[in-house]
């Protein structure tokens, strides 16, 4: 048998290790974020129960077994080495696979080609905990989630005993924990997502066809400027919760702050005054009733004090 082989790739943003071993993604490390130690952030420290970005003829993803080939080496990206490409290739059983990982020096985003011949279905998943870099539930969603239009869909893993299919208007797939997300966007045409429960692990998955497939592969922060530049629509991830309609143009006063200031402190500082102004003659209401309601308190106690028994 084939001994599995890895492959390197590293740029200013992130490091990432390649395994032929499904042709997948075994490691994925970003390097501008720290955790509370002070160390990068992981988004993917070791394969889960079903490795990331692998495929299948069906949902079982029989393919993320097998040996592929590569051809390429390991990659150093920077300003005078902006991208570079890795192929892997399969063939046997009648099947043949093509894929091609194409990584850019200064972006999260990751160009994903699979060529397929031979597949009666073509499936592929992002995998188990790949983009999960905290995965504590309590205060926010942690698990799939899918964008159908502009309709964001976060799916609870207690939720996906019975697969979740959706067929309309699909944007992307995606996994995400509060800061961190890890996303499949086609760039060909797939015929549904679906998240379910595999081994006891919420995945979420396309189903494609058998011919040439291309995505985009995003998995790093939830940076609201990073995602609208990719147009993408990734952004959408970023939920503004219930009073979204007054939380998001408060996010693009407290930006404009920021872009001249160069320090959230000060613009949180101007937002706030901002958003006091238009109550200053509520507030001055307020404190003359609380201020004649304080010169009776004397005359009421006095009231009560006399007419205690009564």
């Amino acid at each position: 048998m084939k001994k599995t082989e890895e492959i390197k790739v590293e740029s200013k943003l992130y490091s990432a290790v390649l395994s032929s071993q499904g042709g997948s993604i075994k490691y994925w490390e970003i390097n501008a974020y720290k955790d509370k130690f002070g160390k990068d952030v992981i988004l993917l420290k070791k394969p889960g129960v079903l490795p990331a970005v692998v495929i299948g003829s069906n949902n079982n993803f029989d393919l993320s077994s097998v040996n592929f080939s590569i051809s390429g080496r390991d990659l150093k990206l920077d300003d005078n080495n902006k991208s570079g490409s890795i192929i892997f290739e399969y063939a046997g059983n009648g099947i043949s696979v093509r894929r091609t990982y194409t990584f850019y020096s200064d972006t999260y985003k990751v160009d994903l080609t699979d060529e397929v011949a031979g597949l009666p279905e073509y499936w592929i998943t992002l995998g188990s905990d790949f983009g999960i870099f905290e995965n504590d539930a309590s205060y926010t969603h942690v698990g799939p989630v899918v964008l159908t239009g502009t309709d964001l869909k976060e799916l609870k893993p207690k939720n996906l005993k019975e697969a979740n299919i959706f067929k309309e208007n699909l944007k992307w797939i995606a996994q995400e924990d509060k800061y961190f997300l890890a996303a499949l966007v086609p760039a060909t045409t797939v015929a549904e997502a679906r998240a379910w429960t595999y081994k006891d692990s919420p995945i979420i998955a396309f189903k494609g066809k058998t011919d040439i497939n291309k995505f985009y592969l995003y998995a790093g922060p939830k940076d609201h400027d990073i995602l609208s530049k990719l147009n993408l629509d990734l952004q959408h991830i970023i939920d503004f919760g219930f009073f979204s309609i007054i939380a998001r143009p408060l996010f693009w006063i407290l930006k404009f702050f920021y872009g001249f200031l160069g320090n959230y402190g000060w613009a949180i500082v101007f937002l706030t005054i901002i958003v006091r102004i238009p109550f200053i003659p509520l507030v001055n209401k307020g404190q003359k009733s609380m201020k004649k309601l304080q010169e009776l308190q004397p005359k009421m106690a006095e009231v009560k004090e006399k007419y205690k028994k009564d």
